[in-house]
């Protein structure tokens, strides 16, 4: 049981918990891939069905329902130059409403990256990828007035170098982000401007994990630097500023029968403007996972965070996530997973309170190495208070289901 230098890669191994369709296919040494030239080739494609009983997000009593059919393809090719290896992807995505087709989108990604190992300690990372998007209507921060999704690209681009000597794993990494939103129109047929979110983030980040003594324990810090700079002032204001975060970190053996990756540290955020407040607040995460029996995982997930898509008014947002999860293995081709989700954000500067809450249960159905069937049901809620007791917002929830088939050639 030891501790991969790839661990953090992704912020000292933290995340999301893993999803069904990101569980390991029991096939998987059995897949024969493409093979041209050297270069590996992994062809992917997927088709789904979804029905939803509240496609806008409206209040309950204005609730729209539809069914969505998805399509999705996608390409990888992989090769190995020498102490070099080389990576590119690319994918398209499509979601087609039967009734609201204002709601359709395509959206398509692209990514690349190299690999230098410049001795066995050492390597050096570059990737970089490219993806045109649309939010959904159940973000936090979508106009709910708007006649279809507000589209958006995003760019990413990051460097990194990591490092292995003895127990000690560092990584030092260089980053830069860009956003670009397009306007769109709203019900009445009005432009809703989107130019004021445009931003550009650069930034450089150090994670440090020293593994201790006669243990497979992982003990370390993290810190990161970000600069974000906005196209268009709002509302006159510029809302270009400079984010610090920094703490500690502990990760645990993924394959003991306790895993705990989590980190705790301070979040620092300070406007260009005079006029904005500078924001300092406790941080933290963690996802422990207990195995009790040997197919089974337990799964708690906590999160608190100012929220950094906050950039109007809504200045000192902070969400704070929970999750409690299970899966099984009930067969070695099948899985089963249930989940419950809850959310708060808290709109520190504007008198209000938004709490989310969610259940959602799984199955997955893997049927050679080629093909597997995921169905998933979800159901979420959305309920706003208020300081001012005269101000009221009826709650908000969706339903949705949905089954996939995806096939990998």
């Amino acid at each position: 049981m030891t501790l991969l230098p790839a661990a953090i890669i992704a912020g000292l191994g933290l995340g999301e918990p893993v999803t069904l369709v990101a569980r390991r296919n029991p096939y998987s040494d059995s897949y024969d891939p493409i093979e041209v030239g050297g270069v590996r080739l992994d062809l992917t494609a997927a088709t789904s069905v979804r029905y939803t009983d509240n496609v806008f997000f409206d209040e309950n009593d204005a609730a729209v329902s539809d069914v969505v059919f998805g399509f999705e393809v996608g390409a990888s090719a992989a090769t190995e130059v020498g102490r070099t290896a080389l990576r590119v992807s690319a994918g398209l995505d499509r979601q087609q409403f039967v009734d609201t087709s204002t709601e359709t989108v395509t959206n398509g990604r692209i990514a690349g990256g190299a690999t230098y190992r410049l001795d066995d300690a050492t390597n050096l990372d570059l990737r970089a990828s490219y993806r045109g998007d649309a939010e959904a209507r159940v973000f936090i921060d979508a106009f709910a007035a708007s006649a279809e999704p507000i589209r958006f690209s995003a760019l990413d681009i990051e460097g990194s170098v990591d490092r292995t000597r003895g127990r000690w794993i560092m990584k030092l990494s260089a980053f830069r982000n860009a956003l670009d939103y397009k306007s769109g129109l709203d019900r009445d047929g009005d432009v809703i401007e989107q130019d004021f979110r445009d931003q550009t983030t650069n930034g450089a980040g150090l994670d440090i994990l020293f593994k201790v003594f006669g243990t497979d324990v992982g003990v370390g810090g993290y810190g990161k630097y970000s600069r974000i700079r906005f196209s268009t002032p709002f509302a006159g204001e510029s809302l270009d500023h400079e984010i610090v975060e920094g703490g500690a970190a502990i990760l645990t053996p993924q394959e003991a029968i306790y895993s705990l990756d989590a980190r705790v540290g301070v979040f620092n955020r300070e406007f260009d403007s005079p006029l904005r407040p500078t924001i300092t607040e406790l941080t933290y995460r963690a996802n422990l996972v207990y195995t009790p029996i040997l197919r089974t995982n337990l799964s708690v997930y906590v999160d608190r965070a100012p929220d950094p898509t906050a950039i109007d008014g809504a200045g000192s947002r902070i969400r704070t996530a929970q999750r409690v999860g299970v899966d099984h293995e009930f067969l070695p081709t099948l899985f089963g997973s249930a989940a419950y989700e809850r959310s708060t954000f808290d709109f520190e500067e504007l008198g209000r309170d938004v709490t989310e809450v969610g259940f959602r249960v799984g199955m997955r159905w893997v049927l050679n190495e080629a093909a597997e069937l995921v169905g998933e049901a979800r159901y979420f809620d959305r309920s706003t208070e208020f300081d001012d007791p005269d101000t009221f917002e009826a709650d908000r929830d969706v339903l949705n289901v949905s089954l996939r088939a995806g096939l990998r050639f």
